[in-house]
């Protein structure tokens, strides 16, 4: 999930990525949050406690496999 030009999220998108994040699961895929991320976004991880429920990059280019 590219989340780099996004300037502001709040539980509606936090739960859009952890049903994403279970559906993956179940699919045996890593969803990967790539930034770098605003500073309301990565607050929002923060403050929630649901940064470790993901991978985070600071790039796509180190979120793609090599």
């Amino acid at each position: 999930m590219y989340l780099s030009g996004t300037l502001f999220a709040d539980s509606s998108v936090l739960h859009a990525l952890l049903d994403t994040r279970r559906s993956h699961g179940v699919a045996e895929d890593e969803l990967v949050v790539a930034g770098p991320l605003h500073v309301a976004v990565d607050r929002l991880f923060e403050v929630t406690g649901t940064r470790s429920a993901f991978r985070m990059t600071q790039s796509l280019e180190t979120a793609l496999p090599c």
